[in-house]
């Protein structure tokens, strides 16, 4: 059997020296491979033709996952809106549901990027009666209960909505919204 502590360098030249080499992550294996490939190279002395990243999340900050371990930063819930309207949507939890999704999204994007970032973004200076009428919005773009968004502080993280959506009973799924199975954990 070959040893396993040979120099890295001695399969330059060879077929497999040759032979392209890629690293790919997928989600948090996304930061892990950027670690990955800069060890190959300055360590290993491995040169890689590429690193492939898939469902990538470079900036924790900017996760629905848990944006509420990092108050202050509202950008998470902002930037998810239209993934929560597409998901409704697709599922048809919208109160009046539009024909066409495309529309919708461009409607909700300016809304997230304007009325409701300014609101998250006033914090305990925003009135109730803002507050009601911010919540009242995102329940028609996401399906869900004005006053569980309003109990919410307006933010309802990925965990929050992929649970409440369909009821107590179904989630949707995680990387691909528009599955749903029974829920395990209510």
């Amino acid at each position: 059997m070959p040893s396993r502590t040979s120099s890295s360098s001695s399969c330059r030249g060879t077929a497999a020296g040759n032979s392209p080499k890629y690293v790919f992550g997928e989600s948090y294996g996304t930061t892990r491979s950027a670690v990955l490939a800069s060890i190959l190279e300055q360590e290993k002395s491995l040169d890689l033709n590429g690193v492939i990243l898939l469902s990538q999340i470079l900036n924790f900050d900017d996760s629905p996952d848990g944006p509420q371990f990092n108050p202050g930063v509202n950008l998470p819930y902002e930037l998810v809106l239209p993934t929560y309207t597409a998901t409704a949507w697709y599922h048809h939890k919208l109160a009046n549901q539009p024909a066409a999704l495309e529309p919708l999204l461009r409607e909700v994007e300016k809304f997230a990027l304007s009325d409701y970032a300014q609101a998250l973004d006033a914090g305990s200076t925003l009135t109730q009666e803002r507050k009601s009428a911010i919540a009242a919005r995102l329940s028609a773009y996401t399906g869900l209960p004005a006053d569980y968004i309003e109990r919410a502080n307006l933010r309802v993280n990925g965990g929050e909505f992929e649970k409440t959506l369909l009821g107590s009973e179904m989630t949707t799924g995680r990387l691909d919204t528009r599955f749903a199975g029974p829920t395990i954990d209510r």
